[in-house]
């Protein structure tokens, strides 16, 4: 699921949702929107943060991060 659709669906505030990740509310409506890229940190603390329910190939990501996301893919994965 994607993280704006994740938000909406559950009726979470951007700005809760981000301090459960650690991050601005700012940062988080950017990443929501596709306007940037999470780092594979945050990334996979949003995957945390929903439980799941938003993946890491939901998340938007650039070409170049793509060895990224199948590493993070990995590690989520093994988490189960």
């Amino acid at each position: 699921m994607k993280l704006k659709d994740y938000l909406k669906k559950k009726k979470i505030d951007v700005a809760v949702f981000a301090r459960l990740v650690g991050v601005s509310q700012p940062y988080i409506s950017q990443i929501a929107n596709a306007k940037k890229n999470p780092s594979l940190e945050v990334a996979l603390r949003i995957v945390d943060a929903s439980k799941g329910k938003v993946t890491i190939r939901e998340l938007p990501y650039q070409m170049k991060k793509k060895r990224q996301v199948a590493a993070a893919t990995t590690i989520q994965r093994a988490r189960r």
